[in-house]
């Protein structure tokens, strides 16, 4: 039973094999058919030209018999089966044809041939990939490392199956209802103008020239009818006339019909398919956008490889939070559309900026939190290494070191003192295909040495651009982060959320789907993603709105638009070493002697020198309209250490 069913199934793959030149030929064969139509074939060639019919109705006929015989009721009661069966009928006509007793009324039946062509819609269009990438991809497959799942199985169409069943008959009976009309039209327009002709011939001179002008000897086509007609001229005798010159008009007319009607159909099958694939696009968009940032969607349309694929980049991310959400939640449990609606306003205020403003990507939002980042592929930063990353193949050398990676890893799993004869074979091809990435490799870094000889300034280039990337990418986020707090600020409902709390940080992130096998999770990972998520809640225990790290401080500390304050150092769970943080501002937020006054309590915090401390803390609150929540905070904090009787200290965030 079981050899039965491989038997079957190596039929079945035959059989899916064999759809592309059956395609082919069916095409073939209605081109074969216009020819015929136009009188193109010369007489010389005609009966190659019957064998050639012939061959091909007899091929689809074996296509459609096999068919019928391997696949079963399943097919029989698909519509490929009518299409496939209306495609064998001109068999009938071409084996006519080969005995001589074929009749101009049958020559239309040769277009259901063209019946086939409608199977253009079963051959799927498959891509020539590189082994080694076809084979990783089939890899991360089997691992739910792929971003979409696609489904291979049938799909089931009825809508299609439908337009198919009708579709095709109506069509091809009414092209032979309208060739046959077209031939009995011209034939007998043509008999009344002989018939006329003859009536009106004065002699046997005027009756031979009737006569050779349609005699039925040049006929280019022998298989034509012809037709006798009576005149009183030669005693009342029949005279024999071809009706050649009919049926060649009428040929011609039909040939013209069929290339119209074909030229019709294919237009409107690519509107249709690109109005469908539009259609498809744009709502495959909008599910999409509402579920992940729009530099990640366009990412997934413009270059898909990038979504499947891992990646360390270099970013900056950010947490955004409210302050006193979880107190007015538990005041508004009653009223819960309420406050959706003040949270929707802080979550649109923040998208816009982060989205719109900014090209940067939502991760998720989390309750009343929201996670984001700017940098890597999905941003427009990225387009100032593009060019210098492609001169030194680093782009195709991280997809070539994934591979490898792949290959590797998929090597350690086959298991060494069992191996069957099938992990024998996966052995030998998989180290086969580690052979050719590893080539690979060794051929991209030849390319790059190369690069790099022709070009002594590319590294330094290099060099500059990833520089200024990290800049722009920080400068844009840290902006972000500040015009959102300061739209959040000016709401003008008194009872939506006002203030809010927000930690950065820059750094090398890994990128990528980590969610589970069934549900996308693509997100960010690792300390700088952590040390973010650290300095959000550590924002608002300082005293501060914003709070960056080090490394983002370094890259915008000279920024003529921004202007920052140290905080005293602290430590948070999670991250063992004391942190350095700043709060950023925009340069007309604050003033200079604010800044340089808050900065001399946290140099006198830090010696120790509690009083100074005090003093400069109290002075910088002054000095800030509205007074500044930090200072105070430190000032306390500084009062407290001085009552206690010992130094400030570094001060523990909690989460």
């Amino acid at each position: 039973m079981l050899e039965e069913n491989n038997q079957k199934s190596r039929a079945e793959r035959l059989l899916e094999r064999s759809n592309k030149p059956i395609l082919i030929l069916a095409a073939l064969a209605v081109v074969l058919y216009i020819l015929e139509l136009f009188r193109i074939v010369p007489r010389s060639w005609m009966t190659t030209f019957m064998w050639i019919n012939f061959l091909i109705d007899f091929i689809f006929l074996i296509d459609l018999l096999s068919k019928c015989f391997i696949l079963g009721r399943g097919y029989l009661r698909s519509p490929w089966f009518l299409i496939d069966f209306v495609s064998t009928l001109p068999i009938i006509s071409s084996t006519l044809e080969l005995l001589g007793n074929l009749g101009p009324q049958l020559q239309a039946t040769r277009v259901a041939r063209g019946a086939r062509v409608a199977r253009i819609a079963r051959i799927a269009r498959i891509a020539r990939v590189a082994r080694v990438a076809r084979l990783v991809s089939a890899i991360r497959a089997t691992q739910g490392l792929t971003f979409l799942k696609t489904d291979s199985g049938p799909q089931d169409t009825p809508s299609f199956n439908k337009a198919l069943l009708i579709g095709v008959p109506v069509l091809l009976v009414a092209f032979i209802l309208v060739s046959a009309y077209i031939k009995s039209t011209e034939v007998a327009q043509l008999q009344e103008n002989i018939t006329q002709q003859i009536e009106q011939a004065q002699n046997l001179d005027d009756l031979e020239a009737i006569k050779r002008e349609y005699d039925v000897n040049t006929a280019l086509y022998p298989a034509t009818e012809t037709t006798v007609l009576q005149s009183q001229l030669n005693g009342g005798q029949e005279v024999p006339v071809s009706l050649e010159k009919a049926y060649t008009r009428a040929d011609r007319l039909a040939g013209i019909l069929l290339l119209l009607v074909l030229i019709t159909i294919g237009m409107s099958i690519q509107i249709s398919s690109a109005l469908a694939k539009d259609r498809s696009k744009n709502r495959e968009r909008s599910i999409l956008s509402q579920c992940f940032s729009p530099p990640i969607v366009s990412k997934f349309y413009s270059s898909p490889e990038v979504i499947e694929r891992f990646y360390n980049h270099w970013m900056t991310v950010f947490f955004i939070d409210i302050r006193g959400f979880t107190q007015v939640a538990q005041k508004d449990m009653d009223d819960i559309e309420g406050l959706a609606l003040k949270l929707r306003q802080v979550m649109d205020t923040a998208r816009n900026e982060i989205v719109v403003t900014h090209e940067g990507v939502i991760d998720k939002f989390m309750g009343d939190a929201v996670m984001g980042w700017v940098g890597g592929h999905f941003s427009a930063h990225w387009e100032l290494l593009s060019e210098v990353r492609q001169k030194l193949k680093l782009d195709e050398l991280d997809l070539i070191e994934q591979d490898i990676k792949s290959i590797r890893r998929e090597l350690k799993k086959i298991d060494k003192p069992h191996k069957t004869n099938k992990s024998k074979q996966n052995k030998i091809e998989l180290e086969s295909i580690l052979k050719e990435a590893q080539e690979k490799k060794t051929k991209l870094k030849a390319q790059q040495k190369l690069a790099l000889d022709q070009d002594k300034n590319l590294e330094d280039t290099h060099q500059k651009m990833i520089l200024e990337y990290r800049r722009r990418v920080a400068r844009s986020a840290v902006s972000c982060c500040l015009k959102i707090s300061k739209a959040v600020e000016k709401i003008e409902d008194p009872d939506a959320f006002h203030e809010l709390k927000i930690g950065v940080g820059s750094g090398p992130v890994l990128v990528g789907n980590f969610g589970s096998t069934e549900q996308i999770g693509f997100t960010v990972l690792g300390p700088t993603v952590n040390r973010s998520a650290r300095l959000e809640p550590a924002s608002a225990q300082c005293g501060c709105n914003i709070l960056i790290d080090q490394t983002t401080y370094d890259l915008l500390k000279d920024n003529e638009d921004l202007r920052f304050r140290r905080v005293p150092r602290f430590v948070v769970q999670g991250i063992s070493d004391e942190m350095i943080t700043y709060e950023p501002f925009f340069a007309d937020q604050v003033s200079e002697s604010f800044l340089a006054q808050f900065e001399e309590g946290v140099v006198a915090l830090e010696k120790g020198n509690t009083q100074k401390a005090i003093d400069s803390f109290n002075q910088a609150n002054e000095l800030r309209p509205g007074g500044d929540a930090a200072a105070k905070l430190w000032s306390e904090e500084c009062v407290r250490a001085l009552e206690e009787g010992h130094p400030v200290g570094i001060k523990s965030m909690s989460k």
